[in-house]
């Protein structure tokens, strides 16, 4: 049985049934929580991405100045699994190659200022 929300095709019920009813702003806060979380992982072992973990990091980062709340809970959770890259991108340079810890907590930090633009 496959749930709409994962695109990864897992059976991850408990991130569906909890992201499905959420409100737009409270999925946005899980999402910058669990970027946060996995920078702040990075951070504590003092060591940098690895090319996939950057990838879909920055990928979740970009969901988030998009207001893409659910692709980029997908992309978070790719990277807390380090799943591949995507098959057009593996093979060009990009960000992702050399990133480091820092520049993607800036990252982070600059996507939650950013202003918003839904509303007046």
């Amino acid at each position: 049985m496959k749930f709409g929300c994962c695109r990864s095709g897992w059976n991850d019920r408990s991130r569906c049934v909890i992201t499905l009813g959420m409100a737009p702003e409270a999925t946005r806060q899980s999402l910058s929580q669990r970027v946060h979380r996995f920078v702040a992982v990075l951070e504590r072992y003092k060591r940098n991405p690895n090319r996939r973990e950057a990838y879909h990091v920055l990928s979740a980062i970009d969901c988030l100045k998009e207001e893409r709340y659910e692709a980029g809970l997908d992309a978070i959770q790719a990277a807390e699994h380090v799943e591949p890259i995507p098959d057009g991108v593996v093979l060009m340079r990009g960000l992702h190659d050399n990133i480091t810890v820092a520049e993607l907590s800036e990252a982070l930090r600059k996507a939650l200022r950013a202003p918003d633009n839904s509303g007046s």
